[in-house]
């Protein structure tokens, strides 16, 4: 590392190859006492927010061309984005939890955000809630909270939304048997800064209960200090 900084006037190295692809927990070390921030294997994959930073995948591009390389890696198959400004949290992010013996992918009733949505049937013991969980990626404080699911007459009509705010938890209460396909605010809440957003999903057990997606968007805070629903 020491020798790239002299070589290469100007700058600062803090990000290492791994050449050949070859290493092991030695080489982790090594590079870290070295001070290097993350290292790339040539193990093909995507990087999600638990990869080890040392031990990053990558997709080789040889010869192809952009669609080549976006069919590849299944980037040309991405949800949409944002409506708006912000982001979403869909039921397959890598920090969505879910109890895999309640909650069911399915694909079967259109409207549903992203490629599935996740479906808890109502005659279960001991039913566990869905979570969504994400740290803040900007410092806005005070968000704007949508959620979205596919809708049937068999859906519960009682599915609380509990988010936890910096003045701790609150709960909205939607129908799920209705406004299927569409983003609905569940109200604007301030989160702790920097902190962690955490929403849960429950329900009586009248019906199916359907975890999609959430959409937050940066607000100001109405001047209640409060939150509201549309």
């Amino acid at each position: 590392r020491d020798d790239i900084i002299a070589n290469v006037n100007g700058k600062v190295t803090r990000h290492f190859c791994y050449p050949y692809g070859d290493y092991n927990q030695a080489v982790i070390d090594e590079c870290i006492a070295a001070g290097y921030l993350t290292a790339i294997t040539v193990l093909r994959g995507l990087n999600y927010r638990d990869t080890p930073l040392f031990e990053l995948r990558r997709w080789w591009g040889d010869g192809k061309n952009l669609q080549e390389f976006l069919v590849e890696t299944g980037f040309d198959d991405l949800p949409a984005p944002p409506p708006g400004e912000g982001w979403i949290l869909d039921d397959s992010d890598p920090n969505a939890y879910y109890d895999t013996e309640h909650w069911v992918e399915s694909t079967s009733i259109a409207g549903f955000y992203g490629n599935t949505y996740r479906a808890r049937a109502d005659d279960l013991d001991d039913p566990q809630p869905f979570r969504w969980a994400a740290y803040l990626p900007t410092e806005e404080s005070t968000l704007r909270v949508h959620a979205r699911w596919s809708s049937l007459d068999n859906r519960t009509t009682n599915a609380v939304y509990t988010i936890r705010t910096a003045a701790g938890e609150v709960n909205v209460a939607v129908d799920q048997t209705l406004n299927g396909g569409q983003w609905v605010e569940l109200g604007v809440f301030r989160f702790a800064e920097p902190g962690l957003v955490e929403v849960f999903l429950d329900g009586d057990d009248d019906g199916y209960l359907i975890a999609d997606a959430l959409w937050f968007e940066p607000a100001d805070l109405p001047t209640s200090e409060g939150w509201f629903i549309h």
